[in-house]
């Protein structure tokens, strides 16, 4: 690996630390940062090796398929500020390699649920950074959406999902067009 996505990867990893919710509206991403206007080109993504592949079912194969959990949101958005829900969570992993996380969530403050599903390593997922360890896996996912309405925010997130004693831990950082938006906590456990 070179110096340079040496750096990349250590900068990245320090955005998923603890000090990652501390992140202020006008800091910038690490990559952002890094690479100046070529943030932006989407040329540098790719999906994810055969031996990464085999990381990512070595380290999600213990865990087990029903979670609970919660969840921790921290938004530059005033009236967001830090959000705290509690989670079950339903696990999948796909014969294609897709990691599928079904969350149910309930915000006791309005009394309400909702259902978001995640979506890992699938076909065409393309990502920049990617380092896995014995039990866990980071990588930066960049992406340009065009809606109905016109073009979105170039997104930028940072992922991190970590296994420890049968439990899931995600860590997800979003930049906005290199700024940070939010980040979440999703630990969830047997």
């Amino acid at each position: 690996m070179t110096l340079c996505k040496q750096w990349l990867v250590a900068l990245t990893l320090g955005v998923l630390t603890s000090n990652a919710f501390a992140l202020t509206c006008d800091d910038k991403s690490p990559s952002f940062i890094k690479e100046g206007d070529k943030y932006f080109n989407l040329d540098n993504t790719k999906p994810l090796t055969s031996k990464q592949r085999e990381a990512v079912k070595r380290i999600f194969s213990s865990l087990r398929t029903r979670l609970k959990g919660k969840e921790v949101v921290t938004s530059c958005d005033a009236q967001q500020g830090i959000e705290k829900l509690k989670l079950t969570a339903q696990l999948s992993f796909q014969s294609d390699g897709v990691l599928l996380i079904e969350l149910e969530k309930y915000d006791k403050e309005i009394k309400s649920t909702a259902t978001e599903t995640l979506s890992y390593f699938g076909e065409g997922a393309n990502y920049t950074t990617i380092k896995t360890s014995k039990n866990s896996i980071a990588f930066n996912h960049k992406l340009r959406i065009v809606s109905s309405s016109g073009v979105l925010p170039f997104n930028e997130k940072i992922v991190k999902l970590s296994v420890k004693n049968g439990g899931l831990t995600i860590q997800i950082v979003n930049f906005y067009n290199g700024y940070f938006a939010f980040s979440r906590k999703i630990t969830l456990r047997h």
